[in-house]
Order: C-alpha cells, then structure tokens, then sequence
C-alpha cells in the first residue's frame, strides 16, 4: 500500500490510557529498536512513530516476494501495521468477570466497539514494539491469551478471512478463565477484518500460504502480588506465512510425519487451563519438543496425564484417526473429547467434524477417548490446527521404558509416503470451502468473512 498521511499526536495523554488513541500509540513505539535502526528511529519519531493511520485500500495485488520460499515463521518480514487496545479494569463490564462461559460476546466490556470502521481504523497503528512494565501480570505470572488466524487470497484475487468468529468465541471463554476482560465477538472480528485490509497486500498469492494473524491479549498493568492485572491490552499483528509442513509433489496434502508418544512429559491435566489458548500452556513443551525432533521425530504426541495411555495431543494440533470397518466399507473418524477441559477445542477441528458429518455419509464421526491401541487398528491418521491445516502421520513410535525397541505404528501403506484417501479428501473439502470453489465453497460460505 502507499505510505498513509500521517497526523502526529501528543505524546502526552493526562486524561488516562482510554480516553484517546495516544497511549496506545505510544505503548507501540516507546521501547528501544535494535541498536542498527536507533538513529533512524530518533530521526523520524515525531512523524513516524507517534502517528494514526490512513487506511490504504482494500485488495490490493501481492507484494512482488519469493512466496513460495517462506515457511511457517516471521520469514525476516515486518508488516507496517497492528492493531492496538488498552483498557483498565475500571472501564471494564462488572458482568464480564462471571461464570467460565464468558458470557455472551455482546456485553460493553470497556473494549472499543466497532461497529462502524472508523472506530476499528482510529485504533490502527504503526507496527513495532511494545513497551511493559516489569511488573506486568503477563511477565510474572503469564496471564495471557493469544489465537491464531489464516486470512487467503482467493484465486479470483479476493481476500478472505477463515471462521475468525470461532476464534473470537475461544478467546472470549479463555479471557474468563484467566480473569481478563473478555473481547465482544463483533469488536474481534472487526480488528481483524482492519489488520487484514491494512496489510493485504502481503497476503500472498493463491496456494501460495497465507497472512496468519496473531491476537494476543493480556495484563498489562503491574502487580507485586499474585492477582489479576489492573490494565489489559488487546493487540493483533500478522504475518505472512507458507506451510508449517511442506507439501510432497504427488499430493495436494504435506507428506507424512513421525511422531513420538511423550511419555517423560505432560501437557495438561484435568482441571488445567489446557483447554483455552494461554500463552503459559506453550513454553513447558518446548524442552519436549526439542527433543523429540533432536531423535528424528517432527512433533511429539502427548497423552493423558492420569493413565498415560489415551491420546491428547500432537505437538499443538488436534489428532484424528480413521479406522476402518472390516468389510472394507467406510468407517470411523474418532478424535479425542473436550469434556475433561485438557485439550484445545480447534477450529479446524470443528470444521473437520461438520464437515464429515455432512459430506462424509460412508463415515462414522466419533468423539471420544482414543487410546495407542486403535492406532493398531487405524489405517490413517492427521494432525490439524490452523498452522499444521490437515497433516498425515506417517508412523507413530512409542518408547520402551526398559530400553528395548521403540513399539510403531504405520499408518501409511509399505513404500506410500502420502495421505490415505480419507485424510485427502478431508483436505480437499477444507480448501474448497476456504477458496470458495464447488458446491461446498458455496454451501459453507458463511465460514468466510
């Protein structure tokens, strides 16, 4: 986009952090760059840094970048804007702090509300740091929320957005759980669809990747002791993306993965936060994950903390697995429940099992406990999540514990490294709705915003 007509503002705001945009601006640009940029960052601050934003216009063609190179990472791009938002507990809704169900997304909870986009644009700012207290809840004691979003170019060249109204309800209920004032669905949505638009032209070309949003909220005030923040920010930044395994040659699908039974480690536990996107639930699987690929492996596959023997997770994705009937005639897709609160309600996930459901009739949609034995009677199995989309496991290996020979399980044919016909024809019928093609693409289409 062309570069906006800035206006500065005062980077002085006695009035309080809510009372006009100078605060957010400032909590965006107060922090120090590296040391490579901080002359230039000096040299333009009062233009640059302290600025509002022009919203450039919508659907502009892809930036002229090597797409088909990047991977799921930042990719050593800065998009130039992000989405900003802070609050105090004081102009929070009393009604918002009641009950795990976070209410009903509409109440006036201090948030902005953008109903008409130049509310959403007013709080558009430049890309850059944030500046935290020491003391703030989300370095102490974590309290703090992120979700992820795909937003795709069509191959008509449009701009889409994938079921954000999804991940607007799973934050809403994670803001209960930790306290935070829950976002109303619609004030979601609408920063999304803004951070979108401002930044559409590194939403990359057709099947080659996406721009993946990153809402993050959390305590931003200071507290010595343990006990919720008395100020919340609310931002979205983004990021072109490709794919988080790369696609093989002869399949539309990724090939593929091992993954390794975690048996040392445990992500979660009933009556855990395992079920809400908290930021604190990640970095204790990072060790788990290090190891688990310094062994050959691409992700580890967590099961329950209580028997250990009935699978949860796969690295951060949700797991299915087919098992056929023994006539050879369709058969069950069973993935594990959410009703133990230890495993993350995905929105790909959800959209799987609808999707099943309704297309699917030679198939039986199961949500229920999954132990490693049906992986001996299973014939397919995937990962899914936003960033892995539908990816095949290839085998699964499960340590001995006196040392012997790992137990595996294949679940791809002798010598065909690529999906099973199920786990295809899932991601087929996903990417249909998503590029809006065929009868799906239109039967689905208020999955799309």
């Amino acid at each position: 986009p062309n570069p906006p007509n800035c206006a500065p503002i005062s980077p002085h705001n006695p009035k309080g952090r809510h009372s006009t945009p100078d605060k957010r601006e400032l909590l965006a640009h107060r922090m120090i760059p590296s040391s490579k940029l901080l002359v230039a960052m000096f040299a333009v601050a009062a233009c640059l840094s302290l600025t509002t934003a022009k919203a450039p216009p919508s659907h502009p063609a892809p930036l002229d970048l090597d797409w088909s190179s990047m991977g799921f990472s930042l990719n050593d791009l800065r998009t130039p804007y992000m989405y900003l938002d802070v609050i105090d507990q004081d102009s929070a809704h009393p009604g918002t702090f009641d009950g795990a169900g976070g209410g009903s997304g509409r109440l006036g909870s201090g948030w902005a509300s953008l109903e008409n986009p130049p509310k959403a644009r007013s709080l558009m700012t430049r890309h850059g740091p944030l500046a935290l207290e020491p003391a703030s809840t989300i370095i102490n004691y974590g309290q703090g929320l992120f979700e992820g979003i795909k937003a795709f170019r069509r191959p008509n060249g449009s701009i889409v957005i994938f079921r954000p109204n999804k991940n607007a309800a799973r934050m809403r209920k994670g803001c209960s759980r930790l306290l935070i004032p829950p976002i109303p669905d619609d004030t979601f949505v609408a920063a999304c669809k803004e951070v979108v638009r401002y930044n559409a032209a590194y939403v990359p070309p057709s099947q080659l990747g996406a721009l993946y949003l990153r809402p993050l909220v959390f305590g931003s005030g200071a507290k010595l002791g343990v006990a919720a923040s008395n100020e919340f920010t609310f931002c979205i930044y983004c990021s072109p993306v490709g794919n988080y395994f790369k696609t093989s040659s002869n399949s539309t699908t990724p090939p593929p993965i091992s993954l390794l039974v975690s048996n040392k480690y445990k992500r979660s536990c009933a009556g855990g936060a395992g079920g809400v996107k908290a930021v604190g639930n990640y970095a204790p699987v990072f060790l788990c994950q290090k190891e688990t690929r310094d062994k050959g492996f691409n992700e580890a596959l967590f099961v329950d903390a209580k028997e250990g023997k009935y699978i949860e997770e796969a690295g951060a994705s949700n797991l299915f697995v087919f098992i056929p009937n023994k006539n050879g005639e369709g058969g069950t897709l069973a993935t594990p429940p959410l009703d133990n609160g230890t495993i993350l309600p995905g929105v790909t996930r959800d959209s799987i099992l609808n999707l099943v459901r309704n297309e699917m009739p030679g198939v039986t949609v199961e949500e229920r406990p999954v132990s490693l034995s049906d992986l001996g009677r299973a014939s397919e199995a995937f990962c899914c999540g936003t960033g892995a989309s539908v990816t095949p496991v290839g085998d699964v290996h499960v340590e001995e514990a006196s040392g012997g020979d790992d137990k595996v399980y294949k679940l791809c044919a002798e010598g065909k490294r690529k999906a099973g016909p199920v786990t295809e024809r899932i991601y087929e019928m996903l990417h249909e709705v998503i590029w809006g093609e065929g009868r799906l693409g239109k039967k689905y289409k208020d999955w799309i915003v």
